[in-house]
């Protein structure tokens, strides 16, 4: 092998090896650019998620609190504390919860002890009156309502007439 013949395979591999480079340098780079577009799409999906869960929380403590409602309006009472759903329960807890409501006591009237009935004794709620409600505080239930607008009274208590006796 002659020292011309040695140059011009040196210069071969030379160039061969430079193409290489050049190649490679743009297949990272393209390698380097779809794993970047692959982190940032993994990225904003999760923050996706992430505001889809807390709006779907959002819609499970709405549907809770508007059965809280009807269940208190239709029953006169409240729900049960331990089973209130809250934002920071996880995804499998506010679904367990969301599934114990009984729909049908809110939306079935057999559920409901006793029909709606018309009630047509008058009550009559005198804040002079000592003893038929209010004991040494003759004001208390007016200053209730003036203050938290509340009262918690016996309706049995006020029934002058025994209208309750009547219907029940």
């Amino acid at each position: 092998m002659t020292e011309e013949l040695k140059e011009e395979f040196k210069k071969n591999i030379t160039d061969s090896f430079n193409k290489f480079e050049s190649k490679f340098e743009s297949l990272t780079k393209v390698y380097e650019n779809q794993i970047s577009n692959l982190v940032t799409s993994i990225h904003q999906k999760f923050y996706n998620l992430r505001t889809e869960s807390m709006s779907q929380r959002s819609m499970i403590l709405t549907l809770y609190t508007d059965f809280c409602d009807a269940y208190f309006y239709n029953t006169l009472t409240n729900c049960d504390e331990s089973n209130i759903p809250y934002m920071s329960d996880s995804f499998d807890d506010l679904l367990k919860k969301l599934n114990r409501i009984k729909w049908d006591s809110v939306v079935s009237q057999t559920e409901i002890d006793g029909s709606p009935i018309n009630f047509e004794f008058p009550f009559c709620i005198d804040s002079a009156d000592k003893e038929t409600l209010l004991g040494d505080k003759s004001n208390l239930v007016i200053e209730s309502l003036k203050n938290t607008s509340e009262v918690l009274i016996n309706l049995k208590d006020l029934d002058l007439y025994n209208g309750f006796e009547d219907v029940w």
